[in-house]
């Protein structure tokens, strides 16, 4: 059941998700970056501070991570996407 509605209605977002970042590249709006892996990027940075949230506090030298560390690492990975999608970070 999962499987079958990632395969359908998951894909068939980001693909046209995707069309309209390939639009904007094809425009010369944004650098050329495989739209569809983007989004698989994103997903991994972000998920990243919610499934290993323990580990980064740890080799953070802290116990838990609070607001600041999640502003900051919001900011760190917004900012990454954009400057690597050729994007101003404003």
């Amino acid at each position: 059941m999962l499987k079958a509605l990632l395969a359908t209605d998951l894909r068939h977002m980001v693909l046209a998700k995707a069309a309209v970042l390939q639009g904007w590249i094809d425009a010369g709006r944004m650098a050329p970056v495989d739209p569809v892996h983007l989004f698989f990027t994103i997903w991994a940075a972000t998920q990243t501070y919610a499934d290993f949230d323990v580990q980064v506090a740890a080799v953070l030298g802290k116990t838990e991570l609070n607001a600041k560390d999640y502003a900051r690492a919001t900011e760190h990975v917004v900012g990454l996407i954009l400057r690597g999608c050729g994007l101003p970070n404003s």
